[in-house]
């Protein structure tokens, strides 16, 4: 299963970052560091998501996990407990 969110279809990104090395004063030397790539992740979780009255599996970032929680669609399955 790919890395993104199964609703929202949120993934990895792929950014800029600035920063000197340890030591180098601030001000007009911050705007020329050196720039650098960075990879951003989204917070994804794999969660048990009822879809058509089945729970399956699926990977969801928080702000789905939240929503879905709201409208009472994520589920975990309960055990029947026989009493005798």
């Amino acid at each position: 299963m790919a890395y993104r969110c199964y609703n929202c279809d949120k993934k990895n990104w792929r950014g800029s970052r600035s920063q000197h090395h340890k030591g180098v004063a601030g001000g007009s030397w911050k705007h020329k560091a050196q720039k650098s790539s960075k990879l951003f992740k989204a917070n994804l979780h794999q969660v048990r998501l009822m879809l058509d009255g089945t729970l399956t599996r699926v990977k969801l970032c928080t702000d789905c996990i939240s929503l879905f929680r709201q409208q009472g669609k994520l589920g975990v399955a309960k055990a029947k407990v026989a009493t005798a």
